[in-house]
């Protein structure tokens, strides 16, 4: 028997003889795709007698499935989204053949949640770039609110340098005790 499944939002594989599980997190819950088959190396195939799949600790759902009618070597179903905790859960499918041969498989859907590292405010100088107040997630994506709702790209945080402010220099006479100077001019904030 052979237990398979995708989600809908990445097409990942997972097959129990393969023993493939999915490595990575999702950014949302996905709806997970479950198909059960019956071993098809077997000649004589006996035929799914029942389906069940349990989330997490939560009761075991058992799929009403009429496997009765005829035999039933495959059956697809659908686990929705909403069904998933917010951080993701294990997902335990099992699988029993009408000659009693069970098949069990676990994988676990994991959902990033974003940790907030605030990154302070740093003011633009004349020739230095600064940037606002915002927090940033160890999956590399930014937000301008702690609770990681507002997503900003690295364009919306930069604040361009500000530029010199001139101010002029006046020119001065040279005396016998001083020395002169043309006029010119520096930079008011920063003195370049």
């Amino acid at each position: 028997m052979v237990l398979s499944w995708r989600t809908m939002h990445r097409r990942s594989h997972f097959s129990v003889n393969g023993s493939e599980s999915p490595a990575e997190e999702y950014e949302k819950a996905p709806t997970v795709v479950v198909t059960v088959k019956d071993d098809k190396e077997n000649v004589i195939s006996a035929g799914l007698a029942s389906v069940a799949y349990q989330i997490g600790n939560s009761a075991e759902h058992v799929l009403q499935e009429d496997f009765t009618i005829g035999i039933r070597t495959e059956v697809k179903f659908s686990i929705p989204k909403e069904k998933l905790p917010a951080a993701g859960a294990d997902i335990t499918v099992k699988a029993v053949d009408n000659a009693g041969n069970r098949a069990e498989k676990k994988i676990t859907v994991r959902i990033h949640t974003h940790r907030a590292v605030l990154v302070k405010a740093v003011e633009p100088t004349c020739l230095a770039e600064g940037n606002i107040a915002y927090y940033v997630c160890a999956c590399g994506r930014r937000y301008a609110d702690s609770s990681c709702t507002t997503e900003i790209t690295s364009q919306d945080v930069v604040l361009p340098a500000k530029g010199h402010t001139e101010a002029i220099d006046p020119a001065k006479e040279a005396t016998c005790t001083q020395t002169g100077r043309t006029q010119g001019s520096h930079c008011s904030v920063c003195g370049g």
